[in-house]
């Protein structure tokens, strides 16, 4: 029987590590797009120079010469990675903003504005994803607990194409949350605030090492359970499971990995005004197990959302889409 878990582990091990150099785990697992590891003064330089070094990670190809398209504040520039993995750029102290692209496989990359003081080089590690396996990020769900009645602007800065959006969604959502999560636009009330996207996403290696397997007769007791230790409270958990519920049930196993918090910034960024004192997001990955996994699948830890001042959750996810993974390999 073909070793379907496995080989979607090497398409992501191979897509992960095929250009990475020297990452930290704890970078690895987060899957940032961009990352300072290093700053540091150099009284070379002249007073009003700097230096940026951007070393590149994630790139799917064996091609002997890599070069990068890149731009500086709009100006753009081709040069070839030194090593194959990273590039200099000489630039003069205050804020840049960079744009990176590799190829039609990879996403390209927009940096905020980089501050870079006088005299000093800051070395960043620029992490690429992958782009040639489209996903639907179904369902995401957003809840609002202010502490008192409040008026709320929304966006959500997806990562991929938005395929829907409920309530009527124009340049953000504005409405009136209350303590208790009742969301008021005009005369009409909801529960949350709903989105979908097709995206192209996947697990890093070391988050597919960790997670459960799941077997279909405990799905609601482990979902139950797990919920629970995040502190989602019994109606945000019968939202989740009465959706996610059966589709894990359809499979006799699963191999289920939850994205928490920061690393669900791969979807979409939340802007929200005011501010929220906390913003919390779980994401379920899942996939059918064919096999069982020749390695040692770590177990995923869980944390506790406190849920104290202006409190916003967000949930949802998507299933791997395998085959169309091993169609490529």
């Amino acid at each position: 029987m073909e070793k379907l878990f496995l080989l979607i582990l090497s398409a992501f091990c191979l897509s992960w590590y095929s250009g990475a150099k020297d990452i930290p785990s704890e970078e690895r697992g987060l899957f940032l797009s961009y990352h300072k590891v290093k700053s540091e003064k150099d009284e070379t330089l002249k007073a009003n120079e700097a230096v940026f070094t951007f070393t590149f990670n994630g790139i799917i190809d064996d091609k002997a010469k890599r070069s990068i398209l890149y731009s500086i504040d709009g100006l753009e520039s081709k040069n070839v990675l030194i090593d194959n993995d990273h590039i200099i750029v000489e630039t003069t102290p205050g804020k840049h903003i960079f744009q990176f692209f590799y190829d039609t496989d990879h996403f390209e990359i927009t940096t905020d504005s980089l501050e870079i003081l006088s005299q000093y080089r800051d070395d960043y590690n620029v992490f690429f994803e992958n782009s040639k396996f489209p996903v639907i990020i179904d369902k995401p769900v957003i809840y609002l607990y202010p502490e008192k009645e409040t008026s709320i602007h929304l966006e959500v800065k997806s990562k991929g194409e938005m395929t829907f959006m409920y309530p009527a969604y124009t340049d953000g959502w504005d409405f009136k949350a209350a303590p208790n999560g009742t969301l008021l636009f005009d005369e009409s009330a909801y529960n949350y605030l709903f989105w979908e996207a097709k995206q192209f996403q996947q697990l890093n290696a070391d988050e597919f090492h960790k997670g459960f397997i799941v077997k279909k007769n405990e799905v609601i007791s482990f979902l139950e359970e797990k919920l629970t230790t995040a502190g989602l409270t019994s109606k945000e958990q019968a939202d989740f499971i009465t959706y996610w519920g059966p589709r894990l049930q359809q499979n006799e196993r699963s191999f289920v990995h939850f994205l928490i918090n920061e690393e669900c910034d791969r979807f979409a960024y939340l802007d929200i005004q005011p501010k929220p004192d906390h913003i919390y997001r779980i994401y379920i990955v899942w996939n059918e197990i064919v096999d069982e996994p020749e390695y040692k699948l770590l177990e995923q830890t869980i944390p506790r959302f406190e849920r104290d001042g202006f409190t916003v959750l967000e949930w949802g996810g998507y299933e791997i889409n395998a085959q169309e993974q091993i169609k490529s390999l």
